[in-house]
């Protein structure tokens, strides 16, 4: 079975933190390497502080010799010109693995709605470019919600949840929303993951581990102890994150 994870950030985060930062790509890979995770869709913790152009860049510098990883460039309302505009973000992107826009709102001053990132809505929508947020970036999944039903076929990966089992907040939007996808990285509920797979099937839920917060290896073991059939166990691990990348269309 081969792990592709959704979740993972690297870099030098901006204060001390209680766990051991992951520096270089190149520790990265061999913590990869270690637990067994096949690839990886990555963050640089730059981006979170540094400035997003500046982490963008980085990221993209740091994947480019290793075809096992994907990187996510974030994005910001049009408006400033802070970055470019999405039909020049998606030329950038094309031929470098970049799969994906990251969504901090609350990081990065922004509001989350229709009139500050209506184009990047509509870009994404078109183009099958995921959206990568969660409740760490300022972003309900009511507010969210709001937007999915504008754009029906916009695709959004929900990172992590919060500390408790959040089935009454994401199983709404698994029912009425048929583009959004479910990082499973902090998803902690005995029997749940047999649940949702019963319920809505295994192709929007996505093997993440919430590195470096959290190691590869729970969710992991999560996947391959799941009471779910072997095939639902093989889209989890990789095959639905690896078919969103490979639907990306960046002209």
């Amino acid at each position: 079975m081969e792990f592709l994870d959704c979740n993972v950030r690297y870099g030098i985060p901006s204060q001390r933190t209680p766990l051991r930062p992951v520096p270089t790509v190149e520790d990265l890979r061999r913590k990869m390497k270690r637990a067994g995770v096949s690839g990886a869709v990555v963050r640089r913790e730059e981006v979170y502080w540094e400035g997003v152009n500046f982490g963008n860049e980085l990221v993209a510098r740091d994947i480019a010799p290793y075809e096992e990883l994907f990187g996510l460039w974030a994005v910001l309302p049009v408006h400033t010109h802070e970055v470019p505009p999405p039909d020049e973000m998606l030329r950038k992107m094309k031929g470098r693995r970049i799969v994906g826009w990251l969504l901090c709102p609350e990081l990065h001053r922004y509001e989350f709605g229709e009139f500050a990132l209506g184009e990047w809505f509509r870009a994404a929508e078109e183009h099958m470019v995921p959206m990568f947020l969660g409740q760490e970036g300022g972003v309900s999944l009511g507010r969210l919600a709001d937007v999915l039903e504008r754009h029906p076929k916009l695709r959004v990966v929900w990172l992590g949840q919060g500390v408790w089992p959040d089935d009454r907040l994401i199983r709404p939007m698994l029912r009425e929303f048929e583009a959004f996808y479910l990082d499973l990285s902090r998803y902690m509920a005995d029997g749940g993951l047999e649940e949702l797979v019963e319920e809505y099937g295994p192709e929007r839920l996505l093997y993440g581990s919430g590195f470096y917060d959290m190691y590869f290896g729970g969710g992991m073991l999560m996947v391959r102890r799941s009471e779910i059939s072997e095939d639902a166990k093989v889209l989890i691990a990789g095959g639905n994150l690896k078919r969103l990348i490979g639907e990306v269309e960046y002209d």
